[in-house]
């Protein structure tokens, strides 16, 4: 009987960086988005590259570093895990961790609609980690199609800690009170539901139609939930943790 080797958790050599940078696989207004490797515990990571346009803007690192440090504070198994801020071939980057599915950008894309009890479920995953980050008095900040994805059957938000500075780009799901409050976050989500489920982006629209109006099926409390979280004043949504509680 042989046993399986143990991982390497051996530091690099010195000189050696942690973290080596692979292949782009993406990028934005923050940066570029690497496939890497931690050559300490072995594994593949994403490293996001930052942009020095980004960190040349006033208060920009400063804001982020501690924002990443509040996020790093937060533990929810469909919080995608942040594990540093490193200083990478002279570039500044963010690890996080790596993590393989499709992302709701891609469905909205590609016309797919989900049905309302699909909705209801991935709605009750996101809300709950939602309502562990606005337990901490923090916010997200970032919840757009990109960055929700369902890896191995279960939904995974990505990019939180990033949200401040997002703020000084465009959204497609940004709330009409602004995009960084525990108020927008369930704006944003509840966009993005809706968006999934009838094919028609709410935001910008005052008093956006009842869910059932648009496609068939949808118990009538979901589409009543919906509506009342994208509410255009921020007070007359109901909180993450009472959405949840409606759910």
């Amino acid at each position: 009987m042989t046993t399986a080797p143990k991982p390497n958790t051996a530091p690099p050599a010195p000189g050696r960086p942690r973290f080596t940078l692979g292949d782009q696989i993406g990028g934005g207004p923050l940066g570029s988005l690497h496939r890497g490797e931690d050559l300490v515990e072995s594994k593949a990571v994403l490293l996001r590259l930052l942009a020095p346009e980004l960190l040349s803007i006033q208060g920009a690192l400063q804001a982020l570093t501690g924002d990443l440090k509040n996020a790093a504070a937060v533990s929810h198994p469909a919080l995608v895990r942040t594990l540093g801020f490193v200083d990478l071939n002279g570039r500044r980057a963010i690890v996080s961790d790596w993590v393989t599915g499709r992302h709701f950008g891609e469905a909205i894309a590609a016309g797919h609609k989900l049905p309302p009890g699909q909705i209801a479920s991935l709605s009750k995953a996101l809300l709950q980690a939602l309502a562990a980050i606005h337990a901490k008095g923090l916010a997200h900040g970032s919840v757009q199609p990109s960055n929700v994805m369902v890896s191995a059957g279960q939904v995974r938000l990505a990019d939180f800690g990033l949200g401040r500075v997002r703020q000084r780009f465009p959204s497609s799901h940004r709330a009409p009170d602004g995009g960084y409050s525990a108020a927008a976050d369930v704006y944003a989500a509840a966009a993005l539901f809706y968006q999934l489920m009838t094919g028609v982006n709410p935001i910008g629209n005052a008093a956006p139609a009842a869910p059932g109006t648009l496609v068939s099926g949808v118990p009538q409390a979901l589409g009543e939930l919906l509506v009342r979280c994208l509410a255009p004043q921020a007070s007359d949504r109901p909180s993450s943790e009472q959405a949840l509680q409606a759910l």
